[in-house]
């Protein structure tokens, strides 16, 4: 593997995992609803763990796309 896609490989892996920890701590904390009837939840959780999640899908849609179009530029 070249030294670039390592370093994606790197890259996907720590925002997923940022992803699944924010995610995993949202539902440890978990959500109530308060005495005056207000839900309180960890939504900046929520949202930014399933925006890390989301990021770390698109960076790997956009290496092994790059890796198709390198092999590809190869064979000519």
């Amino acid at each position: 593997m070249s030294r670039s896609l390592k370093s994606l490989f790197v890259v996907v892996t720590l925002l997923a995992a940022a992803g699944l920890a924010c995610l995993g701590a949202a539902g440890l904390i978990g959500s109530h609803v308060d005495a005056s009837g207000v839900l309180r939840e960890p939504f900046a959780l929520i949202a930014g763990g399933s925006l890390l999640i989301v990021a770390s899908a698109v960076v790997a849609a956009r290496a092994i796309d790059g890796v198709k179009i390198i092999n590809s530029s190869h064979l000519k």
